[in-house]
């Protein structure tokens, strides 16, 4: 079946934000005392950052939403210039949208500061719905599949014609929850985790053709 729209993870997928996930990490620990290294952090916010709190918050003495508080106030929520798409998918993003298919974000990420990194890289009209869990109403993260669901019902798309894209299995279990394929796209080949997915893939030119045949 072809597909008629596109849901993207930001972090790590769309956008190369690890290491500015890791130093914003780095810095909330060390609030506590407690000194992390890259290779330490980067394992547990390859799961998801709240699953790092989680580890890490036992380690330092606090919970795990102090941590969180201090992952934010390190720059989290703010545009980094670490931050950068990865090579190849902007061209891709276009040509999608000029193929009358629809991009979406569907990220765990705040969706207005994924608005302002697509704004900021002259993105944002590639996209239609950016479905982060700070939308009207609250909504719940991925793995659950509320996100995809939202992004569903904005066109009334059946979900066999949605592709979720996304480099961990959150986004996966989040994708097929909402009835829909997914993609396993992993641009920095970390991932070693065989995982559900209909496609899985390193390589942009595969993506390509996945999407636009």
């Amino acid at each position: 079946m072809e597909y008629t729209d596109v849901a993207w993870d930001f972090d790590g997928c769309l956008y190369n934000s690890y290491d500015h996930i890791i130093s914003c990490v780095r810095s909330a620990v060390g609030r506590f005392g407690y000194s992390a290294t890259a290779e330490e952090i980067f394992p547990y916010v390859r799961v998801s950052v709240p699953y790092a709190f989680r580890h890490f918050a036992p380690l330092c003495g606090c919970k795990p939403e102090n941590l969180s508080y201090w992952y934010r106030a390190a720059g989290s929520q703010q545009v980094s210039d670490l931050v950068q798409p990865y090579d190849g998918l902007p061209e891709l993003l276009r040509d999608i949208a000029a193929s009358g298919r629809r991009n979406h974000i569907c990220s765990n990420r705040k969706s207005t500061v994924c608005a302002a990194y697509l704004e900021r890289d002259g993105l944002l009209s590639c996209f239609d719905v950016i479905a982060g869990p700070d939308m009207e109403g609250g909504i719940p993260s991925k793995p659950k599949p509320d996100l995809v669901i939202r992004i569903l019902k904005e066109h009334d798309t059946e979900p066999p014609r949605l592709l979720m894209i996304g480099d961990r299995e959150l986004d996966l279990l989040a994708g097929h929850g909402a009835g829909s394929d997914a993609c396993f796209f992993d641009p920095d080949r970390y991932c070693t985790e065989i995982y559900d997915a209909e496609f899985r893939t390193c390589d942009v030119a595969e993506l390509r053709r996945f999407i636009l045949g």
